[in-house]
Protein backbone atom coordinates (compact mmCIF):
# COMPACT_ATOMS: atom_id res chain seq x y z
CA UNK A 1 0.00 0.00 0.00
CA UNK A 2 1.37 3.38 -1.03
CA UNK A 3 0.27 6.94 -0.06
CA UNK A 4 0.32 9.31 -3.02
CA UNK A 5 0.41 13.11 -2.47
CA UNK A 6 -0.38 15.56 -5.27
CA UNK A 7 0.40 19.24 -4.65
CA UNK A 8 -1.48 21.50 -7.07
CA UNK A 9 -0.73 25.16 -7.81
CA UNK A 10 -2.47 27.74 -9.95
CA UNK A 11 -4.53 26.49 -12.88
CA UNK A 12 -4.42 22.98 -11.37
CA UNK A 13 -0.78 22.55 -12.34
CA UNK A 14 0.72 19.67 -10.38
CA UNK A 15 3.81 20.98 -8.75
CA UNK A 16 4.74 17.83 -6.85
CA UNK A 17 3.87 14.10 -7.05
CA UNK A 18 5.20 11.72 -4.48
CA UNK A 19 4.44 8.15 -3.34
CA UNK A 20 5.45 6.49 -0.10
CA UNK A 21 5.02 2.79 0.74
CA UNK A 22 3.29 2.60 4.07
CA UNK A 23 2.36 -1.14 4.29
CA UNK A 24 2.90 -4.44 2.49
CA UNK A 25 0.71 -7.56 2.59
CA UNK A 26 2.28 -10.95 1.96
CA UNK A 27 -0.11 -12.83 -0.27
CA UNK A 28 2.31 -15.39 -1.75
CA UNK A 29 2.20 -18.75 0.08
CA UNK A 30 5.19 -19.65 2.19
CA UNK A 31 7.42 -22.15 0.44
CA UNK A 32 9.02 -24.42 2.98
CA UNK A 33 12.33 -26.06 2.20
CA UNK A 34 12.50 -28.90 4.72
CA UNK A 35 15.72 -30.84 5.14
CA UNK A 36 14.67 -34.43 4.52
CA UNK A 37 16.87 -37.19 5.96
CA UNK A 38 17.86 -40.46 4.29
CA UNK A 39 19.73 -43.44 5.74
CA UNK A 40 22.59 -45.24 4.00
CA UNK A 41 21.82 -48.98 4.24
CA UNK A 42 24.29 -51.54 5.51
CA UNK A 43 25.76 -53.83 2.89
CA UNK A 44 24.66 -57.46 2.87
CA UNK A 45 27.64 -59.76 3.46
CA UNK A 46 25.85 -62.45 1.45
CA UNK A 47 22.69 -61.81 -0.54
CA UNK A 48 20.40 -64.66 0.49
CA UNK A 49 17.18 -64.90 -1.52
CA UNK A 50 14.33 -67.38 -1.91
CA UNK A 51 11.35 -67.93 -4.16
CA UNK A 52 8.28 -69.78 -2.88
CA UNK A 53 5.58 -71.79 -4.58
CA UNK A 54 2.70 -74.18 -3.95
CA UNK A 55 1.85 -77.26 -5.97
CA UNK A 56 -1.46 -79.14 -5.90
CA UNK A 57 -0.57 -82.65 -7.00
CA UNK A 58 -3.27 -85.27 -7.49
CA UNK A 59 -2.81 -88.81 -6.24
CA UNK A 60 -5.11 -91.79 -6.66
CA UNK A 61 -6.96 -92.58 -3.43
CA UNK A 62 -4.55 -93.76 -0.72
CA UNK A 63 -1.61 -93.72 -3.14
CA UNK A 64 1.61 -91.73 -2.98
CA UNK A 65 3.15 -92.36 -6.38
CA UNK A 66 3.30 -89.32 -8.66
CA UNK A 67 1.82 -89.97 -12.08
CA UNK A 68 2.94 -86.98 -14.18
CA UNK A 69 0.01 -87.22 -16.60
CA UNK A 70 -2.63 -87.84 -13.93
CA UNK A 71 -5.27 -85.08 -13.85
CA UNK A 72 -3.52 -81.69 -13.46
CA UNK A 73 -0.12 -83.07 -12.40
CA UNK A 74 1.61 -82.10 -15.65
CA UNK A 75 0.85 -78.42 -15.03
CA UNK A 76 1.68 -78.56 -11.33
CA UNK A 77 5.02 -80.27 -11.91
CA UNK A 78 5.80 -77.74 -14.64
CA UNK A 79 5.26 -74.96 -12.09
CA UNK A 80 7.78 -76.57 -9.72
CA UNK A 81 10.34 -77.03 -12.49
CA UNK A 82 9.86 -73.47 -13.75
CA UNK A 83 10.62 -72.08 -10.31
CA UNK A 84 13.77 -74.15 -10.01
CA UNK A 85 14.84 -73.37 -13.58
CA UNK A 86 14.54 -69.64 -12.95
CA UNK A 87 17.29 -70.02 -10.37
CA UNK A 88 19.41 -72.66 -12.12
CA UNK A 89 19.56 -70.78 -15.44
CA UNK A 90 20.78 -67.46 -14.08
CA UNK A 91 24.56 -67.04 -14.00
CA UNK A 92 24.28 -64.42 -11.25
CA UNK A 93 22.70 -66.94 -8.89
CA UNK A 94 23.85 -69.98 -6.96
CA UNK A 95 21.24 -72.50 -5.84
CA UNK A 96 21.73 -73.31 -2.15
CA UNK A 97 18.77 -75.48 -1.23
CA UNK A 98 15.21 -76.60 -1.81
CA UNK A 99 12.72 -77.32 0.96
CA UNK A 100 9.40 -79.08 0.43
CA UNK A 101 6.56 -79.24 2.94
CA UNK A 102 3.61 -81.48 2.17
CA UNK A 103 0.10 -81.31 3.63
CA UNK A 104 -2.90 -83.64 3.62
CA UNK A 105 -6.54 -82.81 4.32
CA UNK A 106 -8.49 -83.76 7.48
CA UNK A 107 -10.49 -86.40 5.58
CA UNK A 108 -9.78 -89.82 7.09
CA UNK A 109 -7.84 -90.73 10.22
CA UNK A 110 -4.95 -88.63 11.47
CA UNK A 111 -2.70 -91.70 11.55
CA UNK A 112 -3.40 -92.51 7.92
CA UNK A 113 -3.01 -88.88 6.87
CA UNK A 114 0.36 -88.77 8.62
CA UNK A 115 1.42 -91.69 6.44
CA UNK A 116 0.06 -90.10 3.25
CA UNK A 117 1.51 -86.63 3.87
CA UNK A 118 4.97 -87.98 4.63
CA UNK A 119 5.14 -90.32 1.64
CA UNK A 120 3.56 -87.93 -0.84
CA UNK A 121 6.08 -85.29 0.21
CA UNK A 122 8.89 -87.78 -0.29
CA UNK A 123 7.47 -88.61 -3.72
CA UNK A 124 7.91 -84.97 -4.79
CA UNK A 125 11.42 -84.90 -3.30
CA UNK A 126 12.31 -88.00 -5.32
CA UNK A 127 10.81 -86.50 -8.48
CA UNK A 128 12.84 -83.27 -8.18
CA UNK A 129 16.02 -85.12 -7.23
CA UNK A 130 15.80 -87.52 -10.14
CA UNK A 131 14.67 -84.93 -12.70
CA UNK A 132 17.63 -82.66 -12.01
CA UNK A 133 20.05 -85.25 -10.71
CA UNK A 134 20.44 -83.18 -7.54
CA UNK A 135 22.44 -84.25 -4.55
CA UNK A 136 19.98 -85.48 -1.92
CA UNK A 137 21.62 -83.15 0.61
CA UNK A 138 20.36 -80.18 -1.39
CA UNK A 139 16.72 -80.95 -0.60
CA UNK A 140 15.03 -81.01 2.80
CA UNK A 141 11.45 -81.97 3.51
CA UNK A 142 8.76 -81.92 6.16
CA UNK A 143 5.09 -82.78 6.31
CA UNK A 144 1.90 -81.85 8.16
CA UNK A 145 -0.69 -84.63 8.36
CA UNK A 146 -3.72 -82.32 8.18
CA UNK A 147 -3.88 -78.67 7.14
CA UNK A 148 -6.25 -77.39 9.83
CA UNK A 149 -4.93 -73.85 9.44
CA UNK A 150 -6.02 -73.80 5.82
CA UNK A 151 -9.31 -75.46 6.77
CA UNK A 152 -10.01 -72.74 9.33
CA UNK A 153 -9.23 -69.93 6.86
CA UNK A 154 -11.66 -71.45 4.37
CA UNK A 155 -14.47 -71.63 6.92
CA UNK A 156 -13.82 -68.10 8.24
CA UNK A 157 -14.05 -66.70 4.71
CA UNK A 158 -17.12 -68.77 3.82
CA UNK A 159 -20.83 -68.10 4.24
CA UNK A 160 -21.51 -71.56 5.63
CA UNK A 161 -24.30 -72.10 8.14
CA UNK A 162 -23.13 -72.75 11.69
CA UNK A 163 -19.78 -71.17 10.87
CA UNK A 164 -19.16 -70.01 14.43
CA UNK A 165 -19.88 -73.47 15.84
CA UNK A 166 -17.46 -75.03 13.33
CA UNK A 167 -14.71 -72.61 14.33
CA UNK A 168 -15.28 -73.32 18.02
CA UNK A 169 -14.83 -77.03 17.34
CA UNK A 170 -11.66 -76.33 15.37
CA UNK A 171 -10.21 -74.23 18.19
CA UNK A 172 -10.95 -76.77 20.93
CA UNK A 173 -7.45 -77.82 21.95
CA UNK A 174 -8.75 -80.55 24.24
CA UNK A 175 -10.43 -82.53 21.45
CA UNK A 176 -8.78 -85.27 19.43
CA UNK A 177 -8.42 -84.19 15.78
CA UNK A 178 -10.26 -87.24 14.47
CA UNK A 179 -13.13 -86.43 16.81
CA UNK A 180 -13.07 -82.81 15.62
CA UNK A 181 -13.43 -83.83 12.00
CA UNK A 182 -16.19 -86.30 12.89
CA UNK A 183 -18.10 -83.71 14.93
CA UNK A 184 -17.80 -81.08 12.22
CA UNK A 185 -19.16 -83.50 9.63
CA UNK A 186 -22.03 -84.35 11.97
CA UNK A 187 -22.70 -80.69 12.78
CA UNK A 188 -22.90 -79.44 9.19
CA UNK A 189 -24.81 -82.41 7.81
CA UNK A 190 -24.23 -84.58 4.71
CA UNK A 191 -24.87 -81.87 2.12
CA UNK A 192 -22.56 -79.27 3.64
CA UNK A 193 -19.91 -81.89 4.36
CA UNK A 194 -20.01 -82.94 0.71
CA UNK A 195 -19.45 -79.27 -0.14
CA UNK A 196 -16.33 -79.27 2.07
CA UNK A 197 -15.06 -82.45 0.43
CA UNK A 198 -15.40 -80.92 -3.02
CA UNK A 199 -14.60 -77.24 -2.49
CA UNK A 200 -12.27 -77.13 0.50
CA UNK A 201 -10.40 -80.38 1.10
CA UNK A 202 -8.66 -80.62 -2.32
CA UNK A 203 -6.94 -77.28 -1.70
CA UNK A 204 -5.68 -78.56 1.66
CA UNK A 205 -3.65 -81.26 -0.09
CA UNK A 206 -0.68 -79.26 -1.25
CA UNK A 207 3.10 -79.17 -1.36
CA UNK A 208 4.75 -75.88 -0.47
CA UNK A 209 8.28 -75.43 -1.73
CA UNK A 210 11.02 -72.87 -1.20
CA UNK A 211 13.98 -72.54 -3.56
CA UNK A 212 16.85 -70.77 -1.78
CA UNK A 213 19.81 -69.14 -3.50
CA UNK A 214 22.51 -66.51 -3.18
CA UNK A 215 23.24 -63.67 -5.60
CA UNK A 216 26.61 -62.19 -6.48
CA UNK A 217 27.34 -58.51 -5.92
CA UNK A 218 26.89 -55.95 -8.70
CA UNK A 219 28.67 -52.72 -9.55
CA UNK A 220 26.69 -49.55 -10.22
CA UNK A 221 26.30 -49.98 -13.97
CA UNK A 222 25.25 -53.62 -13.60
CA UNK A 223 22.75 -52.61 -10.93
CA UNK A 224 21.19 -50.01 -13.22
CA UNK A 225 20.72 -52.62 -15.94
CA UNK A 226 18.80 -55.08 -13.77
CA UNK A 227 16.78 -52.80 -11.48
CA UNK A 228 13.68 -53.19 -13.66
CA UNK A 229 14.32 -56.77 -14.82
CA UNK A 230 15.50 -58.53 -11.66
CA UNK A 231 15.19 -56.07 -8.75
CA UNK A 232 15.05 -58.97 -6.25
CA UNK A 233 18.72 -59.66 -7.00
CA UNK A 234 19.84 -56.25 -5.77
CA UNK A 235 20.74 -55.43 -2.21
CA UNK A 236 19.31 -52.45 -0.38
CA UNK A 237 22.73 -50.82 -0.55
CA UNK A 238 22.96 -51.38 -4.32
CA UNK A 239 19.54 -49.76 -4.80
CA UNK A 240 20.62 -46.85 -2.61
CA UNK A 241 23.75 -46.31 -4.71
CA UNK A 242 21.62 -46.27 -7.86
CA UNK A 243 19.50 -43.51 -6.35
CA UNK A 244 22.56 -41.52 -5.28
CA UNK A 245 23.92 -41.59 -8.82
CA UNK A 246 21.00 -39.44 -9.98
CA UNK A 247 19.92 -35.92 -9.10
CA UNK A 248 17.93 -35.73 -5.87
CA UNK A 249 14.22 -35.67 -6.64
CA UNK A 250 14.64 -36.91 -10.21
CA UNK A 251 12.40 -39.66 -11.55
CA UNK A 252 15.27 -42.15 -11.45
CA UNK A 253 16.20 -41.14 -7.91
CA UNK A 254 12.64 -41.64 -6.67
CA UNK A 255 12.21 -44.89 -8.60
CA UNK A 256 15.22 -46.54 -6.97
CA UNK A 257 13.90 -45.87 -3.46
CA UNK A 258 10.40 -46.99 -4.40
CA UNK A 259 11.77 -50.27 -5.76
CA UNK A 260 13.74 -50.70 -2.54
CA UNK A 261 10.55 -50.39 -0.47
CA UNK A 262 8.81 -52.88 -2.75
CA UNK A 263 11.63 -55.45 -2.53
CA UNK A 264 12.22 -54.95 1.20
CA UNK A 265 8.72 -54.11 2.50
CA UNK A 266 9.52 -54.71 6.16
CA UNK A 267 12.97 -53.19 6.28
CA UNK A 268 13.11 -50.04 8.48
CA UNK A 269 15.73 -48.32 6.31
CA UNK A 270 13.87 -49.01 3.05
CA UNK A 271 10.68 -47.60 4.54
CA UNK A 272 12.41 -44.53 6.00
CA UNK A 273 13.94 -43.68 2.63
CA UNK A 274 10.67 -44.28 0.77
CA UNK A 275 8.95 -41.90 3.18
CA UNK A 276 11.69 -39.34 2.58
CA UNK A 277 11.02 -39.54 -1.17
CA UNK A 278 7.30 -38.93 -0.67
CA UNK A 279 8.02 -35.91 1.51
CA UNK A 280 10.73 -34.58 -0.82
CA UNK A 281 8.52 -34.67 -3.89
CA UNK A 282 5.54 -33.19 -2.04
CA UNK A 283 3.66 -36.44 -2.35
CA UNK A 284 0.85 -37.93 -0.33
CA UNK A 285 1.62 -37.50 3.37
CA UNK A 286 -0.66 -40.44 4.13
CA UNK A 287 1.70 -42.66 2.14
CA UNK A 288 4.72 -41.11 3.82
CA UNK A 289 3.25 -41.81 7.26
CA UNK A 290 2.61 -45.45 6.37
CA UNK A 291 6.26 -45.84 5.42
CA UNK A 292 7.41 -44.02 8.56
CA UNK A 293 5.32 -46.37 10.72
CA UNK A 294 7.64 -49.19 9.56
CA UNK A 295 10.83 -47.21 10.12
CA UNK A 296 12.96 -47.32 13.27
CA UNK A 297 11.02 -45.00 15.58
CA UNK A 298 14.16 -44.17 17.59
CA UNK A 299 16.32 -43.26 14.61
CA UNK A 300 17.19 -39.59 14.29
CA UNK A 301 16.23 -39.64 10.61
CA UNK A 302 12.77 -40.99 11.43
CA UNK A 303 12.24 -38.32 14.10
CA UNK A 304 13.35 -35.62 11.67
CA UNK A 305 11.01 -36.76 8.91
CA UNK A 306 8.11 -37.18 11.31
CA UNK A 307 8.74 -33.58 12.32
CA UNK A 308 8.51 -32.46 8.69
CA UNK A 309 5.18 -34.25 8.28
CA UNK A 310 3.87 -32.60 11.46
CA UNK A 311 5.07 -29.19 10.26
CA UNK A 312 3.38 -29.64 6.89
CA UNK A 313 0.19 -30.62 8.68
CA UNK A 314 0.34 -27.45 10.79
CA UNK A 315 1.06 -29.30 14.04
CA UNK A 316 3.95 -27.01 14.89
CA UNK A 317 4.34 -27.97 18.55
CA UNK A 318 4.74 -31.63 17.66
CA UNK A 319 7.09 -30.75 14.82
CA UNK A 320 9.38 -28.85 17.19
CA UNK A 321 9.50 -31.80 19.59
CA UNK A 322 10.48 -34.13 16.78
CA UNK A 323 13.18 -31.80 15.46
CA UNK A 324 14.69 -31.33 18.91
CA UNK A 325 14.61 -35.09 19.46
CA UNK A 326 16.33 -35.65 16.11
CA UNK A 327 18.97 -33.08 17.05
CA UNK A 328 19.53 -34.78 20.40
CA UNK A 329 19.91 -38.10 18.55
CA UNK A 330 22.75 -36.68 16.47
CA UNK A 331 21.09 -35.34 13.30
CA UNK A 332 22.22 -31.76 13.92
CA UNK A 333 22.39 -30.30 10.40
CA UNK A 334 18.94 -31.33 9.17
CA UNK A 335 17.26 -30.70 12.54
CA UNK A 336 18.66 -27.16 12.80
CA UNK A 337 17.62 -26.40 9.23
CA UNK A 338 14.10 -27.60 9.95
CA UNK A 339 13.88 -25.61 13.17
CA UNK A 340 14.64 -22.50 11.08
CA UNK A 341 11.90 -23.45 8.63
CA UNK A 342 9.57 -23.94 11.56
CA UNK A 343 10.45 -20.46 12.83
CA UNK A 344 9.63 -19.00 9.41
CA UNK A 345 6.29 -20.73 9.39
CA UNK A 346 5.43 -19.47 12.88
CA UNK A 347 6.28 -15.85 12.03
CA UNK A 348 4.56 -15.84 8.66
CA UNK A 349 1.26 -13.91 8.74
CA UNK A 350 -1.80 -16.09 8.30
CA UNK A 351 -4.45 -13.33 8.38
Amino acid sequence: MKLHVDVCGCCDIIEENSGEKIAQLNIAPLKLQPAVAYITPQEEAVKHRAVEGRAFLDFPVNKFIIYPEYRRNADELAKVRATIDTVRNDNNIKLTGISIHGYASPEGSYTHNTYLAKNRTQALVDYVTSYYNFDHKLITSDSTPEDWEGFRKFVVASTMDKKDEIIRLMDDATMDVDMKEHNIAKLVGPQAYQYLLQECYPALRHSDYVVSYTVRGFDLEESKKIIDKHPQQLSLKELYLIAQSYKTGSEEFNHAFQVAALMFPNDPTANLNAAAVEIQKGGDLTVAKKYLAKADQKAAETLNNLGIVAMMEEDLETAEKYFNAAKAAGLTEQANANLKELSKKRSYPTK
